[in-house]
């Protein structure tokens, strides 16, 4: 008993872990793509429902040169989710070329964007 009541406590722990590897694993990607300026395949890290054009897609229609006015992100770091946010949003720490520091933040549905990311979903436990 005194073990599950242990087991039960660091659950959350393990859980917690696993999805901000997985947070990263995202943000790694979308560094890789952003850099790149590769709209495609930021797409498929965050794919829209089908009613919806892709954010990112949209902007660059609009006229937006987000790697022109920020320069690449040199260096990303996670920060946490916003527990304030109704979104459950994850933040992070970039650094731009041409901006420094901004924070960005995103959600981010493992289910959806395994099936175009190539990302594998969180293991179930």
């Amino acid at each position: 008993m005194k073990y599950l009541a242990i087991l039960l406590l660091l659950l959350p722990l393990g859980v917690d872990a696993q999805s901000k590897k997985d947070f990263k694993e995202v943000m790694g990607k979308f560094v890789q793509y952003y850099n790149a300026g590769n709209t495609e395949m930021i797409c498929t890290l965050f794919p829209s429902n089908k009613d919806e054009k892709c954010f990112w897609r949209m902007a660059e229609e609009q006229g937006s040169k987000s790697l022109d006015e920020y320069g690449k992100i040199i260096a990303y770091q996670y920060l946490d989710k916003d527990k304030t946010d109704p979104e459950k949003v994850t933040v992070f720490r970039i650094e731009t070329e041409k901006q420094g520091v901004k924070a960005m933040s995103f959600t981010w549905n493992p289910a959806i964007s395994s099936e175009h990311s190539g990302l594998s979903p969180p293991a179930r436990k």
